[in-house]
């Protein structure tokens, strides 16, 4: 038992010399961390041939400042299977139903109208060729469900009411539409639903524009002869 105790007794000296001896690290918790001086911020270069990224690396690395640093990155495209591969060849883009106005000249004429995720326009046939009203939107939904409900909306300020009321008085309607783009989220389409309208150089009938931007003001100049 004294031997056994002694041994006990000598391992626990040993394993407290070891403790004492042991090298402290700089950024552990047995001594105060080091402030990190240098500043990184990385830099998202659209993907192409050539090795740009590349050449921009040893630019960033030769003209970098003390302390900072660019990291350039080069994203990743799309592959050319996923751009020529379709999963029904054969399959018209758009539908044949009743009331789709994406459709009404043609299936597919509107681009595909039951995909989901998408930035659209609708205009007004009525309005001359030259100068036709648009609107500009984005849904999380397809196409064809979207116009319905414009389509079917009784609210007189709804913008195909209020164009119709003062543009058409007492005219049958008639409207298109077209998917403008497809997104994977609804950052980026809404995004791209607020730069379609700041850059449409069409007379629209939004009446608001979207992402934080400013409203529409519209100003409308009548001759009135005597």
């Amino acid at each position: 038992m004294r031997k056994r105790d002694s041994d006990q007794s000598s391992d626990l000296r040993t394993g407290k010399e070891r403790r004492e001896t042991r090298p402290k690290e700089a950024n552990g918790r047995n001594g105060p961390q080091e402030k990190d001086t240098q500043h990184q911020s990385s830099f998202l270069q659209p993907q192409g041939g050539g090795g740009l990224a590349k050449r921009m690396r040893v630019i960033a690395d030769k003209e970098a400042a003390e302390g900072i640093h660019f990291n350039i990155v080069e994203m990743s495209g799309r592959r050319l299977k996923t751009e020529l591969q379709k999963s029904n060849p054969t399959a018209t883009p758009g539908c044949r139903k009743e009331g789709c106005i994406a459709c009404k000249e043609g299936a597919g004429k509107g681009g595909n109208c039951l995909r989901s995720n998408v930035n659209y326009e609708i205009e007004c046939k009525l309005c001359p060729e030259r100068n036709r009203q648009a609107y500009i939107g984005e849904t999380s939904r397809n196409l064809y469900t979207r116009a319905q409900e414009h389509m079917n909306n009784k609210d007189e300020e709804s913008f195909m009411n209020k164009h119709m009321r003062e543009c058409h008085p007492g005219e049958e309607r008639d409207f298109t539409a077209k998917v403008t783009h497809t997104s994977k989220d609804c950052l980026t389409r809404q995004i791209m639903e607020g730069v379609a309208i700041t850059r449409s150089e069409k007379t629209l009938m939004n009446t608001k524009t979207e992402w934080f931007q400013p409203p529409l003001f519209m100003i409308q100049s009548e001759v009135v002869r005597k």
